[in-house]
């Protein structure tokens, strides 16, 4: 299996693609625009390809039409990583909007950083958004892992909610 990234793109998007089981493929970027170019991701495309991902960098909304439509062209699921592109619009809809799967990363360098690592995926599909939260929950499928105690002999206990 073998997913598009773009090849300036930090390395925690080959490093996530990997951890998924699949092989990153770099694709060269516009020297313009710096995003991903569409003409040298179509040549990459092969029968094992299952996946493009666009990285926004810099703030900039990329133009995502030409590829959803590489994406449907060749059956492939588009992902769109908006790291570094919190709030960013392009043709009058904010990213993330789509319902597509979308990444968000809260990392402290980012433009929209957490006090440490954090993220958040976005998707209006109900199968992709079961299949991540069992992954959220380690592979937990109970209804346990909803609310939890969290404390120890001594600490105050806080009651944690996760959002479902």
């Amino acid at each position: 299996m073998k997913s598009l990234p773009p090849a300036n793109s930090f390395f925690v998007t080959a490093e996530a693609i990997s951890n998924a089981g699949a092989t990153p493929v770099f694709v060269d970027v516009d020297p313009v625009t710096f995003h991903m170019d569409v003409q040298l991701a179509s040549k990459s495309i092969t029968d094992r390809t299952k996946a493009i991902v666009p990285v926004h960098h810099y703030g900039r909304a990329m133009n995502l039409k030409p590829f959803e439509a590489l994406a449907e062209q060749h059956n492939l699921t588009l992902i769109e990583d908006c790291a570094q592109a919190h709030g960013a619009s392009t043709h009058g809809k904010t990213l993330g909007s789509s319902g597509r799967l979308t990444c968000y990363s809260f990392y402290p360098g980012k433009n929209l950083g957490a006090y440490g690592d954090g993220g958040a995926v976005t998707t209006n599909d109900p199968e992709q958004m079961k299949r991540l939260r069992i992954l959220r929950e380690h592979g937990s499928t109970s209804s346990m892992t909803t609310a939890s105690w969290v404390g120890t002999p001594g600490w105050t206990r806080c009651r944690l909610r996760f959002f479902r």
